[in-house]
């Protein structure tokens, strides 16, 4: 496949509305969609490449909270299950399977954070992949990819207003998940889930939320961790994309 971020159109300013929220199917496309042109020859390489070098950055700019046990496991969740995970196409996969069963399974409130999961998901696959065609086009080679680099990029193709609304997105799934935490039936709900949702093949989706929960819970309140994550952010955004303008 030749083709890049563009070749899935989706109105970021849609990604905030809340009424996008109702249309779970439609974003599990999107994302699938997605899945597929970051996999794609072209983007593959570089996209790891990106998600490696901020992967890395953000434990640096976390490490502070990760090294608490209070904040450890929130820490790893929001840079290894919100921004990178692993089996982000099998999670998917398992979410188109699991659709169908939604209304009966999860509680409204949990099925409103597995949305916004997705469509944090969907921005961070829509700026990345800007960021990955940049390198691409002036000749960068994964391998090579460098902190400097990855900023340079970063600066050339971003806007301030995606980049805030990525933000905006990443502390509104905190802000869910440290809902499911003040309502402890709902892991009762997961941990009976588990063997179900793993005969039923969605045991991805199941250990997502059941992780989220623990991460949360074992903060006992997220207030600090998300404010830190929403103020530093923001500056970043703006020492790259104030000063390259």
């Amino acid at each position: 496949m030749d083709s890049n971020s563009e070749a899935v159109q989706i109105d970021r300013a849609a990604l905030l509305d809340p009424e996008q929220t109702a249309r779970l199917g439609e974003l599990i496309e999107h994302c699938m969609l997605l899945e597929g042109v970051r996999q794609s020859e072209r983007n593959y390489a570089m996209m790891q490449a990106v998600e490696q070098s901020q992967k890395r950055r953000l434990f640096r700019t976390y490490d502070d909270f990760n090294v608490q046990d209070r904040y450890h496991r929130a820490t790893d969740f929001f840079i290894n299950e919100l921004y990178a995970p692993e089996n982000l196409a099998q999670r998917h996969s398992d979410l188109e399977k699991m659709v169908p069963f939604m209304q009966n399974w999860l509680p409204e409130y949990a099925r409103q954070a597995v949305r916004l999961a997705l469509r944090c998901q969907l921005m961070a696959y829509h700026l990345d992949l800007e960021v990955s065609d940049q390198l691409i086009e002036t000749g960068v080679a994964p391998e090579n990819l460098s902190e400097q680099g990855y900023w340079r990029a970063y600066e050339a193709v971003s806007d301030p207003a995606s980049r805030l609304a990525q933000i905006q997105l990443i502390v509104q799934v905190g802000q869910a998940l440290e809902g499911l935490v003040k309502r402890q039936s709902i892991y009762l709900t997961l941990k009976m889930a588990r063997v179900p949702a793993r005969l039923l093949g969605i045991g991805a989706v199941q250990g997502f939320l059941e992780r989220g929960f623990k991460a949360f819970r074992s903060m006992h309140g997220a207030d600090e961790f998300l404010a830190s994550v929403s103020d530093r952010e923001s500056r970043l955004i703006t020492e790259h994309l104030d000063s390259s303008g």
